[in-house]
């Protein structure tokens, strides 16, 4: 059996979670912009699959932490039954390869016939959001970061400003393979309008991404410049449904970076509010100049001891 908060565990969990992280990242951009994993990738996302399918086995040989007590319980049977009712079937979803099995059970989709095209591009459509199942994987990259805030003594705001913007950047991503996998799928859209499905372009696809996540972005941030605007009806619902989470961001960022401001400089507000009253003080009391300077002097060196320890 395996303790939870052993070495060995903690760097398979690291290790994990940056998996997760990788396929969280890149699933959604093979998905919208129709590119499949060849060569190395291919087989490096083979690789980051089987070791999911290794952590399932590793979790039922895994210990229980008791929240309350942080005692490590072993029981077999208890072990199991509660990763049964737990996260199992979430994680079996999504490391079964369901898009290889779906296009051997529908090989039409994959056929070049031109007498059901219409119906073999929605079957493989279809395939592909299958892949979205593997987005379930992304709490174990929070159950590491809770991990990481445990282990790394660093300031507590930087860390949360560091997972704020982390976390934008992330939805901004997301939100841009949504908006071109939208453009991709209609035929009069904001990317044919502007010229961005000419495929005889080196660089198309870095050109498509970059222009959907500058949407993504400035639609987020309440900017809009108006340059990439919907066409189609589920593109200007998309664009609302941003705008929304856009207005709703931007207060909660605002409102959380400026707490977090506040709090990183907490330390030096406090020393200056007591240099203040000192300076007070020796001018209330009426002391003498330098019995005022050796006081300030000595408060500054108290001062840098304290942050030094």
């Amino acid at each position: 059996m395996l303790n939870p908060e052993s070495g060995f565990k903690i760097k398979w969990d690291l290790g994990l979670a940056l998996c997760v992280f990788y396929t969280s990242c890149v699933v959604p951009v093979r998905i919208s912009f129709s590119l499949d994993a060849t060569g190395f990738f291919y087989f490096f996302e083979c690789g980051i699959d089987f070791c999911f399918f290794l952590d399932i086995l590793l979790s039922f040989r895994t210990g229980l932490v008791d929240p309350t007590t942080g005692h490590v319980y072993y029981n077999k049977r208890q072990i199991v039954r509660s990763y049964l009712r737990g996260w199992f079937g979430i994680d079996l979803v999504s490391t079964l390869p369901l898009e290889f099995i779906a296009k051997h059970l529908y090989p039409e989709a994959t056929a070049s016939s031109s007498s059901n095209t219409l119906q073999s591009a929605k079957i493989l459509r279809g395939l592909k959001l299958i892949r979205l199942l593997k987005l379930v994987r992304i709490r174990k990259i929070g159950q590491m970061i809770s991990k990481l805030e445990e282990e790394v003594f660093a300031n507590q705001s930087v860390l949360s400003l560091v997972k704020i913007l982390l976390f934008l950047l992330f939805l901004a991503h997301l939100v841009a393979c949504v908006w071109f996998y939208v453009a991709q799928i209609s035929t009069y859209s904001w990317s044919n309008t502007l010229g961005y499905m000419i495929n005889d372009h080196p660089n198309m696809v870095t050109l498509q991404y970059l222009s959907s996540l500058y949407w993504a972005i400035v639609t987020m941030t309440t900017v809009g410049y108006g340059d990439i605007t919907p066409k189609t009806k589920t593109e200007l619902i998309i664009a609302m449904f941003v705008m929304i989470i856009g207005v709703s961001m931007f207060g909660y960022v605002i409102g959380n970076i400026t707490s977090l401001v506040d709090n990183i400089n907490a330390s030096g507000r406090m020393q200056s509010q007591h240099i203040t009253t000192l300076k007070e003080y020796v001018i209330v009391r009426n002391l003498p100049k330098h019995t005022g300077t050796s006081s300030y002097s000595k408060f500054v060196f108290v001062c840098i001891l304290a942050l030094r320890t």
